[in-house]
Parts: C-alpha cells; sequence; structure tokens
C-alpha cells in the first residue's frame, strides 16, 4: 500500500518508546544524563502530543535516580539538585515529584551529617536550619532541636584549636543557657572552665596581669573542685610570689607584706608558698648543705610534734622553721610546717596567756601578725588580742580551746598517801576507797575539755555588788543582812547566804550568767594542768584559806599573789562559789562518786576553813555538792558574760 506520512502523535510515541527502551541500559550503566538528553528531546519536539506529558513525567524519573544514586555515592549536593529538577522538569504533579520532594529532607539530614563529620559543624547546623525553616512538618526538622547543641559544642573545639577562646566560650555558654538538660550542656560545664583558664594564660602571655588575675579568681571562685580551679590557684600563687620576691627585691617591704597576705590566706598549702614564707621570714638555707631528705623531714616534724605536745612550743617553732628552710619546697613536710608554724604560734600564745604570761603572749602575738599577716590564724590572733584589750571593767577574757580538767588517779594516790590516809603500801582498791571516802574520786579522771571564749569576773561578787541588784528589783536580801542592808564596812566581802537561783537571778539582772564547772576550772588553773592558780605548791599568803571557822571572808581582791593565769583573784578560798552543773561522774570516772543530795549542783573554790575531812587544801580541781535551795556563809558566786557569737574567736587546736 502507499506509504503515508506519520503523524506528530505516532513520532512522539515512537520516540518515547524507544527513549524507555534505551533508558533501561542507561539507569542500569548509571548513564542519567543520556536518558535526560532523550526525554528532554521528546519533551521539546513533541510537547502538544500525550507524549509530550509522560515523557515530562519520565524525566521526573530519571532526575529521582539520579540524585538517589548521587546521594548513595554521598554527593548529597548534587543529589538535592537532581530532586530539585525531578520536581520542576515533571511539573511538580507526577508521582516522580512527589518522590523527590519526599527526599528532599533526608538527604539534606545526611549532607548535614556528613559536613557533621568532616567537623565542619556551622555548615551542619546551617542545613538543619534549613531543613526546619523549608520542611518544616518533616521529621527531619526535629531534629535542629537535639543537634544544635551538639553542633554548637563541637563547633566550639573547632575554635578553641585555632586559638579563637572567646568565640569558643561564648559557644559553650550558649549551649548551657539554651541547653542546660543536655550531656552537652553538662560536656560544656566541665570545658567552660579549662577554656577560661587558656584566655587567663593568653592574657598573661599579653602582660594583661591584672585582668587575667581576676579571670584566674573568677575560675577558683566559680569552680572550686574542678581540675581548672587546682591550675588555675598554682598558676595565682606563683604571680603572687613573684610579686612577692619583686617587692623585697625593691624594698617594698610593705607591698611585699600586702601580697604575702594575700598569698598566705589564698594558698597556704603549695610549694610557691613555702619559698614566700622562706623570703618573707628570711630562712635563708645552709650553706652547702643539702636538703633534708623525706625521711629526715619526716622525723624532724615527729619531733616537732612531740615538743608541741609536751608546750616547749619554742623548740617546736625552731624545728618548723627547721624544715621550711632546709627541705624542698614542694615536699610534704615543708607544705605542712608552713601550714603548722602559724597555728603553733597561736597554741604558743594562748598558752602563755593561760599561763600568766600576758607579755609573752601578746609578744607571740605580735610575732603572728608579722610573720603570718592575712593568714587564717593571725586573723584569730588579732581577735584574740581584742578581746583581751577589750574585758569588760571587772572581768577577764578566757580564750577559747582546750584544757586538762579534773585529777588522774596517780595525783589523787599521791594526795592520799601523802596525808597518811592510806598505808604507804596499800594497793589501788584501798586508794580508790578513800578518795571515794574524802571525795576526790569525783575528779577522776582529767580529761581535755574544749570551751568557748567568755568573759569571767575578776572577783566574787560582794556585797556592795548586790545590794544595788536587791535595791533595783526588790529581791530578797540575804538572810544574814539585816533591813535589807549588809553591816557597815562589809561592802567589799562577798555576798553569802544566796542559793543558786538568788545567783541567778542576780547575774540575769546584770547581763550576764554563772559559769559552767569547766568553765570555772580554766579560769582558774589556766591550760597547763595546775593544781592551784599560782602553780602546783600550795601557799598560804597566797589565799584566804585552811583558817579557823571564826576568821570569816576577807573583801576581794585581799590576796593578789594568788591570782589565776588569767588574772581571776580568790578562785581558792575566800568562800566557795556556785556553778550551774550537775554533780555527776565525769566521762570514764572509774573510782565512783562520794555520797551527796539529790540534785546537787556543784560548788568550787572552797572557802576560809578546811573543806576536806583531812587537812588538805583545796585544789583547782576540787568538786564539792550542794542542793541548789541551800544558802549559806560559806558560799557566794562569780559571773560570767558569753561574747557575741560574730565575735567569737574560732578555737585553737590546742594540744
Amino acid at each position: 500500500p502507499p506509504s503515508h506520512p506519520l503523524t506528530a502523535e505516532q513520532q512522539a510515541q515512537r520516540a518515547f518508546e524507544s527513549a524507555i527502551a534505551n533508558w533501561q541500559r542507561y539507569s542500569e550503566n548509571g548513564e542519567y544524563e543520556y536518558g535526560a538528553a532523550n526525554f528532554e528531546d521528546i519533551i521539546s519536539k513533541y510537547s502538544a502530543t500525550s507524549y509530550g506529558a509522560k515523557a515530562q513525567a519520565q524525566l521526573g524519573r530519571v532526575y529521582t535516580e539520579w540524585a538517589a544514586a548521587l546521594a548513595k555515592q554521598g554527593n548529597y549536593e548534587e543529589a538535592l539538585q537532581k530532586y530539585q529538577l525531578a520536581v520542576e522538569k515533571s511539573g511538580g504533579q507526577s508521582q516522580f515529584a512527589d518522590i523527590a520532594q519526599s527526599r528532599i529532607p533526608p538527604t539534606m539530614a545526611d549532607m548535614a551529617e556528613m559536613e557533621r563529620k568532616r567537623g565542619h559543624y556551622e555548615r551542619a547546623l546551617e542545613i538543619y536550619k534549613e531543613i526546619a525553616e523549608k520542611y518544616p512538618a518533616t521529621v527531619e526538622a526535629d531534629l535542629l532541636e537535639p543537634k544544635t547543641p551538639e553542633l554548637l559544642y563541637s563547633q566550639s573545639g573547632v575554635l578553641r584549636d585555632k586559638g579563637d577562646h572567646e568565640g569558643a566560650q561564648k559557644l559553650l555558654r550558649r549551649v548551657i543557657k539554651d541547653y542546660p538538660d543536655t550531656k552537652w550542656a553538662e560536656r560544656a560545664r566541665e570545658v567552660l572552665p579549662q577554656l577560661y583558664l587558656l584566655i587567663a594564660q593568653k592574657k598573661l602571655a599579653d602582660n594583661q596581669l591584672k585582668e587575667a588575675q581576676e579571670l584566674i579568681r573568677q575560675i577558683i571562685q566559680a569552680y572550686p573542685e574542678h581540675s581548672a580551679a587546682e591550675k588555675a590557684r598554682q598558676i595565682d600563687a606563683t604571680i603572687l610570689q613573684q610579686q612577692i620576691l619583686e617587692a623585697l627585691g625593691q624594698k617594698h617591704r610593705d607591698k611585699a607584706q600586702e601580697l604575702y597576705a594575700d598569698l598566705l590566706s589564698r594558698y597556704p598549702s603549695l610549694p610557691v608558698t613555702v619559698e614566700a614564707v622562706r623570703a618573707m621570714l628570711d630562712l635563708k638555707q645552709t650553706p652547702n648543705a643539702s636538703p633534708y631528705s623525706k625521711q629526715s623531714a619526716d622525723s624532724l616534724l615527729r619531733q616537732a610534734q612531740q615538743f608541741r605536745n609536751k608546750r616547749e612550743y619554742s623548740k617546736a617553732v625552731n624545728l618548723l622553721k627547721n624544715i621550711i628552710r632546709d627541705t624542698g619546697a614542694d615536699s610534704a613536710a615543708a607544705m605542712q610546717s608552713v601550714n603548722l608554724l602559724p597555728e603553733w604560734l597561736y597554741e604558743a600564745a594562748q598558752y602563755a596567756y593561760g599561763t600568766d604570761s600576758e607579755d609573752h603572749c601578746m609578744a607571740l602575738l605580735d610575732q603572728l601578725a608579722s610573720e603570718f599577716a592575712g593568714a587564717e590564724w593571725a586573723k584569730k590572733g588579732a581577735a584574740m588580742r581584742q578581746r583581751i584589750e577589750d574585758s569588760p571593767p571587772g572581768m577577764v577574757f578566757i580564750p577559747s580551746g582546750e584544757f586538762l580538767m579534773g585529777t588522774d588517779l596517780e595525783e589523787i594516790t599521791e594526795i592520799v598517801r601523802k596525808h597518811n590516809l592510806a598505808a604507804l603500801d596499800g594497793g589501788t582498791e584501798e586508794i580508790k576507797m578513800m578518795a571515794q571516802l574524802y571525795g576526790f574520786s569525783s575528779e577522776a579522771p582529767a580529761h581535755t575539755v574544749t570551751t568557748d571564749a567568755f568573759y569571767i569576773d575578776k572577783t566574787e561578787v560582794t556585797n556592795k555588788d548586790y545590794k544595788a541588784f536587791v535595791d533595783e528589783t526588790g529581791h530578797l536580801a540575804p538572810s544574814n543582812w539585816t533591813n535589807g542592808a549588809y553591816l557597815e564596812g562589809e561592802g567589799s566581802l562577798p555576798v553569802t547566804n544566796v542559793t543558786l537561783a538568788d545567783a541567778r537571778a542576780y547575774a540575769d539582772w546584770r547581763g550576764a550568767r554563772l559559769p559552767t564547772e569547766a568553765e570555772w576550772e580554766k579560769a582558774a588553773r589556766g591550760t597547763d594542768g595546775r593544781r592551784y592558780p599560782w602553780g602546783n605548791r600550795y601557799q598560804e599568803d597566797h589565799c584566804n584559806h585552811m583558817q579557823p571557822e571564826s576568821a570569816g571572808p576577807k573583801p576581794v581582791a585581799s590576796f593578789p599573789l594568788g591570782a589565776s593565769p588569767y588574772g581571776c583573784l580568790d578562785m581558792i578560798g575566800n568562800v566557795m562559789e556556785w556553778t550551774v552543773s550537775d554533780f555527776e561522774p565525769y566521762p570514764d570516772n572509774s573510782l565512783g562518786m562520794p555520797s551527796s543530795p539529790e540534785h546537787s549542783k556543784v560548788r568550787r573554790g572552797g572557802c576560809w576553813r578546811q573543806e576536806e575531812l583531812a587537812p588538805i587544801p583545796t585544789r583547782c580541781a576540787s568538786r564539792y555538792a550542794a542542793h541548789p535551795g541551800e544558802a549559806d556563809k560559806y558560799t557566794g558566786f562569780r559571773c560570767v558574760k558569753d561574747m557575741p557569737l560574730s565575735e567569737q574567736p574560732p578555737a585553737g587546736n590546742a594540744p
């Protein structure tokens, strides 16, 4: 039959079928551009036919598969371009357009992850932000929130490695602020102090000393337990030590002292502090001498401790200085000695004050203030000096700390045998029996007690003192007064015939209180365990005691030689004194207690007469039981005042 020209529809059909047949081969060989070119040609030539539309849909398929292949190869940027072309070339209405559109967000997420792995954290974050902005309803858009803190944290590391510490810390602070409950915030908190330290070290390198020190101290304050804080302490201490040496070299002693005080208050236990102490105390190492070995230094430190325990503070302090001078600055013994030296000087001052050596006490406090200005112990020493100098009228200051209270079995045995209360060859059981019979057993055992600081009356409360209270309050006068008044000439005698309640009422009126027996005994015997306020030997001219019944009390302060270490008078003899303590055994008492009235309170100090069954003088540790409602001519009292907590100097660790 005669041939007829093909119609455009037929030509388009043939071209489309050929393109479909070729596409199978192109797809298998990855020759996507040829397949795309074939379908582009059909669209260009036969757009008016039905096959033009089919070619357009097929072109979307080509670009979609091409994009998938590129994405599989990790070429995400080109893959995204091809997915976009799939949408555009297919007219946006085919199933391939929908497929391409749905694959764009995950491909972008894959590209962001690839950038993250490459260390391009900033770029990765930009991609996640773009996904969230353009495709907000997708699963991939939800990745922005969890991925942001990770990428910010990671980018801070890049900046840190480049030396941009300021930029890095800003990113970390953003993570901490905006994502506080994530693991990345936790890591940022760990890294940030190290970063601040790098910034501070850079400032030091740039001679920005003031700014560097401010930042270093902020690190120490804000992150005290962090390893960066420890490094910061070392750096700051080294700066201070170098400044001290420079000031000393320039003869600026006052400036050096100011820096030294700062160093001691901040970093008392570092090797550079040992070096600074050497410089400030002029502890020059012995020429040509080798430093003490660890074993030698430790041995010297033990010797110093033994001297301190025996209260031989001068020897103990000198040994500490030898260790500081002749031991390596980084040795544990040297650093421990630097810590102990001001503490022991303070203890020595306390001990001197508690052994009637106020001048020596003040000299030691001066030494402490000079050698360790700014140290905590120097501050305690300054507080102690102020309390001594500011004692209320008629009262003396008793510092906080430990003292030896009570009597040990050895001393009780000595007293019993000295006064023939037991056979010389009497055994322990006989000693115990006599001790209980004569009342000494209640004093056992000797034990260490700690008190807060307080003030105590220098003398017993007098008739004159008590009358002012009676006149103002209408309180019942003592029974030995007449018509509410004491006899003429007896104003300076200690008031007696008062119950514990009477004494308490007077103390309350005066804004004071009655002492515990521990406070009373400490005020009487000080810190060295002496038997009497003046020492260990009884002396008749030091007190109104062991006199006939008819002798009676003397005006207070009649026996200045009998002053206690702190300056209290009449602590032995004249009249016994109420305390608020119950008459109970001390802890670990193995000697038993003498008989006493029920609910007895403790009286202390004895009176003008003999108190014991045998002619044995009252000692600081002697205890006498009495019912609190009893009022007799033998018993008076003195008052104590507490220091406000804000003014209470911290207790020293006395041995």
